[in-house]
């Protein structure tokens, strides 16, 4: 009987990649092969598992990153897809891999954080993570309207991947307060899977936008482009007489952030492992950053 081993590196071995997508697919219902197959799983990704009889048994992936906060560049580990088989659990094989992982980003002077599953609290706590929550950022009064041309971009088109890809990776933070940097490769697993039939191109402003109008809301889940944009004029050329609110998903500028037209509220559980605060005291996690 073959014993289980700890296996990392692994995302050209087609047989224990698809075993990590089955699991991945088990447990949250997510995919991988797409984005590997279009060449944008990159190795800022790096599942650690245990792999048994040809099969992965449990993972913890770490997704290197920096976050940009207050003008301030820190090198951080973002921990992901957090999983085990169902009959394997309750075996500590996630906490031996989760350790690794933490043992690695130190070794690295990276800071760790990561968006845990309500039923990992007391987990992440007793590792001795620090519970924080980013916020809902709503702009509750709408600027000027000001109509545009805008496409929208299929991600099965040749040029229109290699589009959104070069504008992923050439991407100019939104913000001074908060946002993240050189996370492309996690961006375009969004682009790929849960925001590809919401993805525009706007010439005017020569930035990819991800959106949705629902109802009176608009929904602006993220910009991308090689300059600076602003915000407030994107939202501008979105909108419409109906809209009433723009739900952002992520940090804007100060310029909205000291608006008195924003709403903040509390929202998802966000736990770090630093030997300093690591985020603002107000932030929205960019959604489109989320591993």
């Amino acid at each position: 009987m073959k014993k289980m081993k700890f296996v990392t590196g692994y995302r050209e071995n087609e047989e224990l990649r698809k075993s990590f997508n089955r699991l991945a697919h088990d447990t949250f219902g997510i995919d991988f092969e797409e984005w590997h197959s279009r060449g944008w799983w990159s190795d800022s990704y790096i599942p650690l598992s245990f792999e048994e009889r040809g099969e992965i048994i449990s993972n913890v992936s770490m997704n290197r990153v920096k976050l940009l906060i207050n003008g301030e560049e820190r090198r951080c580990c973002q921990i992901g897809t957090v999983m085990t088989k169902k009959e394997r659990r309750g075996q500590g094989l996630a906490t031996n891999l989760m350790k690794r992982a933490i043992e690695t980003a130190k070794e690295r002077g990276e800071d760790i954080f990561l968006f845990p599953e309500e039923r990992e609290l007391d987990f992440y706590r007793r590792m001795g993570f620090t519970l924080i929550n980013d916020n809902a950022i709503t702009l509750k009064k709408m600027p000027y309207l000001k109509g545009c041309e805008k496409r929208k971009m299929e991600i099965d088109n040749s040029d229109d991947s290699k589009m959104i890809k070069d504008f992923a990776e050439r991407r100019i933070p939104l913000s001074d307060v908060f946002d993240s940097a050189d996370d492309s490769a996690i961006r375009l697993w969004y682009c790929t899977y849960s925001l590809r039939d919401k993805i525009y191109r706007i010439p005017e402003a020569n930035a990819i936008v991800s959106y949705e109008l629902k109802d009176d809301i608009l929904h602006l889940y993220d910009i991308l482009s090689p300059q600076k944009i602003d915000i407030i004029n994107i939202i501008a050329f979105l909108s419409d007489k109906t809209t009433k609110k723009v739900q952002l998903y992520f940090t804007p500028d100060l310029k909205i952030l000291n608006s008195p037209d924003i709403e903040i509220s509390s929202l998802n559980p966000l736990f770090y492992l630093s030997a300093s605060p690591l985020f603002p005291s107000l932030f929205s996690f960019p959604l489109t950053a989320r591993a």
